[in-house]
């Protein structure tokens, strides 16, 4: 967790991260624009944003502008899993849904208000998503036992 300085270099730097992960769950079946799946992750997005608005000053676009990366990268693993039924695209699926858990609460913590226990819960559930992305592609590969 970047100090407040570094705060804007750390989020384009994983908006990038997240680029590239778009790029790798639409390889294949292309980019998916079914609704059903988005509009949980776009309500999502929108209570988030109501929450931290008031409290994101100069840094709302580039929080905005994240965060709607962010969903995409969670709406495009998701996708894949539903799309394409093996293993590998299930354990990418749930580590992007922990990686916007990771983030949101990041959000929540740097914006609102801290609680105990925040440290672990943002850095164990970015380190579970990262492990499950990674492995997914083990998995899809075939070197993992599924």
């Amino acid at each position: 967790m970047l100090p407040r300085d570094r705060f804007v270099a750390g989020l384009a730097s994983f908006l990038v991260a997240h680029l590239f992960y778009i790029g790798a769950f639409t390889r294949d079946g292309g980019f998916s624009r079914h609704a059903s799946t988005a509009l949980p992750l776009v309500a999502l997005g929108a209570i988030l944003l109501s929450l931290l608005w008031s409290f994101l000053g100069p840094l709302r676009l580039p929080v905005a502008a994240y965060m709607l990366v962010i969903l995409v990268m969670a709406w495009q693993a998701l996708e894949r899993s539903r799309l394409d039924a093996h293993d590998g695209a299930w354990w990418a699926a749930v580590g992007a849904v922990l990686f916007v858990a990771s983030d949101a609460t990041l959000g929540l913590v740097r914006f609102r208000a801290d609680f105990a226990g925040s440290r672990a819960v943002v850095l164990g559930t970015y380190y579970l998503a990262q492990w499950m992305i990674a492995t997914s592609a083990l998995v899809r590969a075939g070197q993992l036992a599924r």
